[in-house]
């Protein structure tokens, strides 16, 4: 895969679970983007 096609991923998987499960994406949010 490139490096588009896994952002891409990332970014539908990461839109899919804040929709479908708000509170649950939170620590999850913050786990992807902490180490940012």
């Amino acid at each position: 895969m490139t490096f588009l096609d896994t952002t891409v991923f990332l970014s539908t998987f990461i839109t899919l679970i804040v929709i479908l499960d708000p509170p649950g994406a939170v620590p999850i949010f913050l786990a992807l983007t902490g180490s940012l």
